[in-house]
């Protein structure tokens, strides 16, 4: 139960770092086409990327994050952001997308994300 209530603040945090970090003429900020159905996936593909690909991560750099106090955790929360970006896009979905643009966009998200993430698993146990 704890993972479904992982994923689903997740999905919503997506829709609430899009309201954050708004897609500006596709320059920079966070294009999402398609709205709710672009949440709905990414909240499937989460499901998956957060069940299976993060505790094979978490195992594989655990002394990595040992000898870094736990700060490695934001390389991590990167590549998973950047592996759901871009497996939103590749899947083409009814022309769903969700884009993070621009590098100081993607660091601002990752933070955030990593922030959440660690907020929520201290507080649900």
């Amino acid at each position: 139960m704890k993972i479904f209530f992982m994923i689903l603040l997740n999905g919503i945090l997506l829709y609430i770092l899009q309201l954050l970090l708004p897609c500006h003429e596709g320059i920079t900020g966070i294009c999402v086409i398609w709205g709710w159905k672009t949440f709905f996936i990414g909240w499937v593909i989460l499901w998956f990327i957060n069940g299976f690909i993060r505790p094979i991560l978490n195992i594989l750099t655990l002394p990595i994050r040992i000898l870094t106090l736990g700060t490695f955790a934001l390389v991590i929360n990167g590549l998973l952001l950047a592996l759901f970006q871009k497996t939103v896009t590749l899947l083409n979905l009814s022309n769903t997308s969700y884009e993070i643009h621009g590098f100081g966009q993607f660091v601002i998200a990752v933070a955030i994300f990593t922030i959440f993430n660690t907020l929520v698993s201290v507080f649900i146990k």
